[in-house]
Order: C-alpha cells, then sequence, then structure tokens
C-alpha cells in the first residue's frame, strides 16, 4: 500500500489534486478533507475551538485508519496531520501534543506540498489570503525536519498534476495509472 498526503496552505490547490490523482490511479481511495466537511456542517460565522480542532484531527485519524484497513493499493489523503500542527500552532501560539504525536507517528510514504503559486480563491474558511508563502515555508521546514519524502506541486493548470504523477511513478515504479 502507498500512503501519499497532500499537504500545505489554504488555497494551494490540495483538493483539486487529491481527486485528479485518485481518478488517475488503479485501487486509489481518496479521503477527503475532514476539517472542510466539519466547518461547513457550522452555521455561518462559527468560531471554532481547540475542542473542535481536537475532534477534526480525531475523526482525520479514524478515517484514515478505516480506509487503510480496506487494504487499496494507494491511499490519498487530503489534508493531514501537519495541516492540524500548523493550524493549531498558527491560531493558538502553542504546541499540542495529541497533534504533534499524529503528525509524526502517522506517516505517510510520500507527502505532496502544494506551492500556493495558484491563484487566490475566496471561501469563507479561508483566513490566510496574505500569508500562504509564509506558511508555505512552514510546511516544508516541518517536513524536512521530520524527513519526510516530499514531492513539491508546482506550476499552472495540467502540468502541475502530471508532474506529481511522473515524480510518484519515480517513486513507486508498480504504481498502476489508468
Amino acid at each position: 500500500m502507498i500512503k501519499i498526503s497532500i499537504t500545505g496552505p489554504e488555497s494551494s490547490g490540495k483538493s483539486v489534486l487529491c481527486e485528479w490523482l485518485a481518478d488517475r490511479m488503479l485501487n486509489a481511495i481518496a479521503i477527503p478533507e475532514v476539517a472542510r466537511v466539519y466547518l461547513e456542517a457550522r452555521e455561518p460565522g462559527y468560531n471554532y475551538t481547540k475542542e473542535d480542532l481536537i475532534k477534526i484531527t480525531e475523526q482525520s485519524k479514524t478515517n484514515l485508519e478505516n480506509v487503510v484497513k480496506t487494504n487499496p493499493e494507494v491511499v490519498i489523503n487530503d489534508s493531514d496531520f501537519y495541516i492540524m500542527r500548523i493550524w493549531w500552532e498558527e491560531v493558538y501560539k502553542t504546541e499540542n501534543q495529541f497533534i504533534n504525536a499524529l503528525s509524526k507517528d502517522l506517516y505517510f510514504d510520500v507527502y505532496v506540498l502544494c506551492e500556493p503559486d495558484l491563484p487566490w480563491v475566496y471561501d469563507p474558511l479561508r483566513e490566510n489570503e496574505h500569508d500562504r508563502y509564509r506558511l508555505y515555508e512552514i510546511y516544508k521546514n516541518a517536513l524536512q525536519g521530520d524527513n519526510r519524502k516530499v514531492i513539491v506541486a508546482n506550476g499552472l493548470d495540467e502540468k502541475r498534476f502530471v508532474k506529481v504523477i511522473e515524480e510518484l511513478k519515480e517513486l513507486f515504479p508498480h504504481l498502476q495509472t489508468k
């Protein structure tokens, strides 16, 4: 089983890339972003809490564990525990041991770090329109600091996706695509 995490700052193309990859790989399961589903179920203007972020993290962990049990050839996770870790640290200016442990213990075979070189797209859940590159550097440093295997997704249009799938095929020669 190949476990791929799609990570990076908001509005950097994570969800679109996750779906695109899942559509082009045989026996691949994409796990949707839990935070979006969770927060969209709340009333407009809802202010999330620390407890919400813990619930989102716990549900993300459960979803990953449940998908892994089905034993697909490829698992593609839209957003990961690094996102939760950095989100927590940015908002609350402190670390959360539970989330930090998950980002270190529940690792993926490769992390696709999405560069925010795409145009910003407004979304009521997004908070960092002018801060995406600073956050990107935080992601990059966290992944490098934990010695994770990283592929950078950058560029526009189909070229971005093709570059990622070609690099995945280099890392995993047995990876089957449609």
